[in-house]
């Protein structure tokens, strides 16, 4: 409705507000927006539709690298009571044409047009969505599965030692120690950086291997005290401090 058309907040270019009425009906106006759409690629999106990172971009970007005649994709989160796709206008507006007493969707699947939503592997940004996935294996606690993915992305993307820093720290939040200390083991025998240092050291300890505890933590110190000064030594130096003391009282 044109009573709206000041709630939107929008910086993109070559935005086109048409008004309508606002008793209009959802389809009634996309057939007015389709009769002013130039462009080749037309998104549907129902009021009260969940926004999501990359909601439009996934659909979008898997229709523009498919066949030429293929019609398009739904948007993720899309559900029959709030359904949203992008699909290629010349289909859509062929829809409407033809069966315009239908709605949008059903416009299109009388003419024979069914969209599904993309494939993981049609899907844009692939590693930020396989991210995404271990983080939400993470929050649901799921801490060995998003041990095992880290590393199968690590071999997927060839950032071994990046991906095998996090599966490290997953394996220890699952209690698998004896991976996790593999792990950290082979990185600070490569690259030695204070998060791993410091997880091994963990691991150390519980092993009551307080001499290779303290050991590792002196490294981290030493890594931490060769920055720009900005990053807080205190809590390794009293991390050694206490392992020190533990040690003492098993001597």
């Amino acid at each position: 409705p044109e009573s709206d058309v000041h709630r939107l907040n929008t910086d993109m270019p070559n935005l086109i507000c048409e008004p309508v009425s606002p008793f209009s009906s959802p389809d009634q106006r996309v057939d007015t927006i389709l009769e002013r759409c130039e462009d080749e690629y037309v998104a549907i999106v129902p009021n009260d539709f969940p926004i999501q990172e990359f909601w439009i971009e996934c659909a979008l970007h898997a229709l523009i690298h498919s066949s030429p005649d293929y019609p398009g994709f739904e948007l993720k989160e899309s559900t029959d009571r709030l359904w949203g796709a992008v699909v290629r206008r010349n289909v859509l507006q062929s829809a409407r044409k033809t069966y315009p007493h239908l709605s949008i969707r059903d416009s299109l699947r009388a003419s024979g047009v069914t969209l599904r939503q993309p494939e993981f592997k049609e899907l844009p940004f692939q590693f930020d969505n396989l991210i995404q996935e271990v983080k939400s294996e993470e929050q649901n606690g799921n801490w060995s599965e998003a041990a095992r993915m880290y590393e199968r992305i690590g071999e997927l993307y060839h950032n071994t030692l990046w991906m095998t820093r996090l599966a490290a720290k997953a394996f220890f939040k699952a209690g698998e120690y004896t991976r996790a200390a593999k792990l950290t083991r082979n990185i600070n025998q490569q690259q030695p950086h204070v998060d791993t240092l410091l997880l091994e050291a963990k691991i150390k300890r519980q092993e009551k291997d307080f001499n290779s505890a303290i050991k590792l933590l002196k490294t981290a110190e030493h890594i931490l005290s060769c920055s720009d000064g900005s990053v807080d030594c205190s809590f390794v130096s009293a991390q050694t401090s206490a392992f020190k003391r533990i040690r003492e009282g098993y001597s």
